[in-house]
């Protein structure tokens, strides 16, 4: 807490929420992995195990129909 106010904690934190920007993320918690795969909030934690572990988290016929879906939000950059 002492760190809070710190300049330098300040920096890494601007630094880290705009590397955070730039990588895609939309919501905390949000995980990046090795391969650029976001993963977002905790209700995706299974799916980020599978993922690590070398699984495929989603069946194929999944992503077929989600193929379709337009998203009804987009992030402009700043």
């Amino acid at each position: 807490v002492e760190r809070a106010n710190e300049p330098e904690t300040k920096d890494r934190v601007r630094a880290t929420t705009e590397a955070a920007l730039q990588a895609g993320t939309f919501g905390v918690p949000t995980m990046l992995t090795d391969a650029n795969e976001l993963f977002w909030g905790y209700d995706s934690l299974p799916h980020l195990s599978a993922h690590l572990s070398g699984e495929d988290p989603l069946p194929a016929d999944a992503l077929s129909a989600w193929a379709h879906i337009q998203p009804s939000a987009t992030r402009t950059q700043r």
